[in-house]
């Protein structure tokens, strides 16, 4: 086909955008998780609703420069890379790690694009759908990293202006009250913005990767410099009116008046920097399309046969879906129950001072039991078919009542059991505002393994979905601290050693229905 016959740029432009399009639908359940968080209250992320036309500009804008000089063939590697994705998707699905499926699916998107048109072509034009990951709630991480240091220079910027301060953590003492530099003061939500800003600016001008790096080094630190000043004012406002000034409670848009001055400075510096470190002007001066590249002589139905396998290889994570999908039991599983006796412990009435927050399980059981030797409190739950917000692992589900319990301490506990092995569980300790204190000890039975991490749950939660259906289990226990510790733990070690077997017991039943 010559090059004046543009057939093939159309289909050229039907196999990337209508298979960006099917692959949004076909993780749509993702892409609406990512706007979710987008428009949620308050949220870190919400400049993904600017972000996405931004991109999507800068896409097209990519799109007509690269148009004329690429081609559609059959990239092996790629391909590949397209599948392994697609399978750790449906992994992060199954466990449900809505931040993992979110970023697979950014990065599925951009490997679609460079195995149709390879890495060379597609290097300018998978940025505008990587700088997505801005937008994606992974950055939390960093948050609790920048509070100390900001702690440490708003205290240094007090000493040097002459006022009187303390500094512990991320704790700022001074005469009037403390302030805390929490994870909402930390400055994450400053730091996104400047970087992603910088990553847009370095796009657009087409700086060098010496110079694309120093370029987002200085916007952190500019970030960082304008949400330490904006804490030292705060801070200030409280020294000279008594703890009494507005600013204390609300001082969000202060923040943001504060980092766009400093980001304006900042862009105003860069333009005026010396231009030898660009590798050109701007994208639209320096990358003009080449209208008299070599013609395509790809079939027409060749490039319609890459495109549909890349496209197959794009969706093996929603593909899987149905091939693993676990059918519904018509179990009652409701109708397991405990015994009134286990072990020489006798199943009493359960006092109402303390129950576990954990979310939506299939089975739920809440009941105590007690001995010569104490109490215990029991909670079992069992999740026999899970869903997004109906999870065994989720932040929402917490061992104590929050709004009645505070955290003390926690920490891992190992138990020898009488058969010689040791069994480790969470151990936390609360207290409420009467002083009363409590233990509490939690783990995780998965495919009749016990394990007390998260982590580990996750990872064999993995292997149970895909090996057939069985139940995920927490149990929590737990007893007040009514002498001292030890004798509590020596309860619950008790307690844990003489109903071990009538878990698994019960549980086994319960697996062999399903």
């Amino acid at each position: 086909m010559s090059k004046s016959t543009p057939s093939n740029y159309y289909i050229y432009d039907l196999s990337l955008f209508l298979g960006i399009l099917v692959l949004f639908i076909l993780y749509h359940s993702t892409a609406i998780s990512i706007y979710n968080n987008w428009t949620a209250e308050n949220s870190l992320y919400s400049h993904g609703l600017l972000l996405l036309p931004i991109s999507f500009y800068l896409f097209l804008h990519e799109w007509k420069l690269k148009r004329y000089t690429s081609s559609i063939e059959f990239r092996p590697f790629p391909t590949l890379i397209l599948v392994i994705l697609g399978v750790f998707w449906y992994i992060s699905e199954s466990i449900y790690i809505q931040i993992a499926s979110q970023i697979l699916f950014i990065l599925i998107l951009s490997f679609y694009i460079y195995s149709l048109f390879g890495f060379k072509q597609t290097l300018r034009l998978s940025f505008p759908i990587l700088i997505l990951l801005s937008s994606v709630p992974l950055w939390f991480l960093f948050s609790e990293p920048l509070q100390t240091p900001t702690a440490i220079l708003v205290d240094k910027l007090l000493k040097l202006t002459g006022y009187t301060s303390y500094q512990e953590g991320y704790f700022i003492h001074i005469p009037e009250g403390i302030f805390e530099v929490g994870d909402t003061c930390s400055g994450l939500r400053y730091q996104i913005a400047a970087i992603t800003t910088a990553a847009l600016y370095i796009f657009y001008y087409n700086y060098s990767l010496r110079a694309s790096l120093l370029c987002i080094l200085f916007a952190s630190l500019i970030a960082f410099l304008s949400n330490s000043v904006r804490i030292y004012i705060v801070v200030l406002s409280g020294h000279y009116t008594n703890m009494t000034h507005s600013l204390l409670e609300d001082h969000i848009w202060l923040g943001w008046a504060v980092f766009g001055i400093f980001f304006m400075i900042y862009l105003l510096f860069l333009g005026r920097i010396d231009m030898d470190n660009r590798t050109g002007d701007s994208v639209a001066k320096n990358r003009i399309r080449d209208n008299d590249s070599n013609p395509k002589s790809t079939s027409q139905a060749k490039i319609i046969s890459i495109s549909v396998l890349l496209l197959l290889a794009s969706s093996t994570g929603p593909l899987l879906i149905p091939l693993y999908a676990n059918p519904d039991s018509d179990m009652d599983i409701k109708s397991i129950d405990l015994n009134s006796t286990i072990q020489g412990w006798n199943r009493t009435t359960t006092t109402q001072s303390w129950r576990p927050n954990w979310q939506q399980s299939d089975y739920n059981l809440f009941t105590s039991y007690s001995n010569k030797s104490g109490n215990v409190d029991l909670f079992i739950g069992t999740f026999v078919k899970q869903s997004q917000g109906k999870e065994l692992i989720s932040d929402l589900n917490v061992p104590y009542d929050t709004n009645n319990w505070e955290l003390v301490e926690t920490r891992a506990i190992d138990i020898l059991s009488d058969s010689g092995k040791t069994y480790t569980v969470a151990e936390t300790i609360v207290s409420n505002q009467y002083l009363q204190k409590r233990v509490i000890w939690n783990w995780y039975y998965i495919d009749d393994k016990l394990t007390h991490e998260e982590l580990t749950a996750k990872l064999l939660g993995i292997v149970n979905s895909l090996s057939g259906q069985k139940s995920e289990t927490v149990f929590i226990i737990s007893s007040p601290i009514s002498t001292d510790l030890d004798t509590t733990r020596r309860i619950l070690t008790g307690f844990f050693k003489d109903s071990f077997t009538y878990y698994k017991t019960q549980l086994a039943r319960l697996d062999e229905a399903l």
